[in-house]
This record gives structure tokens, sequence and C-alpha cells, in this order.
């Protein structure tokens, strides 16, 4: 009986355990390449970038949302109803990064980095964002 269920689950199940062993250890992380500079002719900057942060969260590793919400709440001093408005609206899948806040300044940050053993799944990022230092709107 064990040698037979053994040949089922090897090698009848085999590309059914498979692609579920995959979704258990690898997934995809996106991450937003650096973007350069546009200088004009005479070596100025049109167009800049600078970092900002956003507070993202990977649904199938949180354990409670509204206690979460509410604790990320207090450390940001944020709305829990703004941040799982923002969950609903950028909610892709369990494994896929969901957006909850976005512009968190450093002492944002910190408090969550202080308090990042009592928030599980939930993360943050840097990424780069477009600054027009010469009220140009259109420079390419």
């Amino acid at each position: 009986v064990l040698l037979s269920r053994y040949f089922q689950i090897q090698i009848l199940e085999h590309e059914r355990y498979s692609s579920k062993s995959n979704t258990n250890r690898v997934r995809k992380v996106t991450k937003n390449a650096p973007r350069g500079l546009i200088l004009d002719r005479n070596g100025d900057i049109l167009v800049d970038n600078f970092p900002i942060y956003v507070l993202t969260a990977i649904p199938g590793e949180m354990t409670d949302q509204d206690i979460q919400f509410k604790l990320i709440s207090n450390y940001i001093q944020s709305d829990s109803a703004i941040l799982s408005s923002n969950y609903n609206k950028y909610y892709r899948g369990q494994f896929i990064p969901t957006r909850l806040a976005k512009d968190l300044n450093f002492q944002q940050i910190s408090h969550l980095e202080e308090n990042k053993l009592n928030l599980q799944g939930i993360y943050f990022d840097q990424i780069p964002e477009r600054y027009f230092p010469s009220r140009v709107r259109a420079p390419h």
C-alpha cells in the first residue's frame, strides 16, 4: 500500500505537487529600476529623482489585519480606515505586495522598524519619484 501511494505521489502527481512546492518557496519580487537624470543641452537638470518610502503588506503573511492596521496607524499617525481602504484598492493576491501608505518620513519608518516584530507581513520599500526642478512638465 505504501509503495503504491509513493508511486502515485512521486510519478503520477509530480506536476501538481511540484507547482505547489514552487509557490511555497519561490516568491517573485518586483523592484523599481533607478531612473536617470534628464539634462538640457547646457547640462542643467530638467528632471531629477528623489526617494520615497512606501509601506506594503503581503496578505498571506499577515496574522490579523484589523489589529495590524491599528498598530500601524498608531506608529505612523494615520487613520486605520485609510490603510484598510488602500489595502482593498491595491490588493492583487495573497503573495503580492499590497501598498498601504506612501510618502513615509524617517520618523514613521523608525517607528515601524522598532516594532517590526509585532507586524508580520509588513514591509517598506524605497522607490524613485520624479522631480521637475525647472517647472518643465514635458522635458522629453
